[in-house]
Parts: C-alpha cells; sequence; structure tokens
C-alpha cells in the first residue's frame, strides 16, 4: 500500500509543477499581450503628434500645449512598456543591462550586446 501512496504523492507533486508553470507562462503570455496594446496606443500617439507637429510648423506656429502633453504621454508610455517588459524578462529569467538596456540570460557575466560588466565591484 505505502508503494501506491507514494506513485500518488509522486503524481500529485508533478501535477502541482505542471499548473505552476502552466499558469507562468499564461501570465507572461498575458503580459506579453499587454505590452503589444500598449504598443498600439504609443503607435497612435506619435500618429497623433506628427499631425500636430505637421500642422505646427506649416502654420509656423508655436509649440502647442497639446503637442507637449502628447510629448509627456509618449515618454510615459515608452517606460510602462519597458518595465513590462522587464518583467517579463526577470520572469523568464533574463537580466537587463544597465548600460545599453538588451535582455541577457540571467546567468551572464557581462552584457552579450555591449561587454558591460555585471559584476559588481566592492
Amino acid at each position: 500500500m505505502e508503494f501506491f501512496d507514494d506513485v500518488i504523492n509522486k503524481t500529485r507533486d508533478a501535477i502541482d509543477v505542471a499548473y505552476k508553470k502552466t499558469n507562468e507562462v499564461v501570465s507572461i503570455q498575458r503580459q506579453k499581450f499587454d505590452i503589444a496594446a500598449m504598443e498600439s496606443k504609443l503607435a497612435k500617439d506619435y500618429q497623433n503628434l506628427g499631425r500636430v507637429c505637421f500642422d505646427i510648423i506649416n502654420d509656423e506656429r508655436e509649440i502647442t500645449a497639446e503637442a507637449k502633453m502628447l510629448v509627456k504621454e509618449i515618454a510615459k508610455k515608452q517606460a510602462e512598456i519597458e518595465d513590462a517588459r522587464a518583467k517579463v524578462s526577470r520572469a523568464q529569467g533574463k537580466k537587463f543591462c544597465p548600460k545599453c538596456g538588451i535582455a541577457n540570460v540571467s546567468e551572464a557575466h557581462f552584457c552579450f550586446a555591449c561587454g558591460e560588466s555585471f559584476i559588481e565591484e566592492n
């Protein structure tokens, strides 16, 4: 009877691990979908900013409050997207280079893109 109890416990543990991994994958996919939605909104803001800038240049006017507001909104959305990308990368076991911002594997000692050291000096 002990053999069957052991098999049941191991099966239960395997199911728990699979459940956790599935939830992690779903969470990462949801975050990636959210990033895509934010990027779509960002593209619309760029389009609106282009229209406003065209009007300003075409009419030889000063930069308007609308243009300044759009620039602030774009910067805010860019920061939100970068934060979301960082969360996804951390969930996938990656780390970002502090110099160039490229995602690297978590075990890396140097950035594969720019060569920046990840080793902290005391």
